[in-house]
């Protein structure tokens, strides 16, 4: 599966799928960060909600 490195929250892994209507971040229960993308969206919109949206994926971290 394809990733995206974040400095803070490190490896984000990135999956496609054809039922995904919005992009959304998960915790995974490893602990890491998985995002949920339709087919079409460009990766760069999995790195803007990253960066706008910290402090609750910080959270969302937190209580994991």
């Amino acid at each position: 599966m394809p990733t995206i490195n974040d400095d803070e929250f490190g490896v984000i892994t990135l999956r496609r799928s054809a039922k995904a209507t919005h992009v959304r971040i998960r915790v995974a229960p490893d602990g890491r960060l998985r995002a949920s993308l339709p087919l079409y969206a460009p990766t760069f919109l999995v790195k803007r909600l990253v960066k706008t949206s910290r402090e609750q994926l910080r959270v969302m971290l937190a209580e994991q």
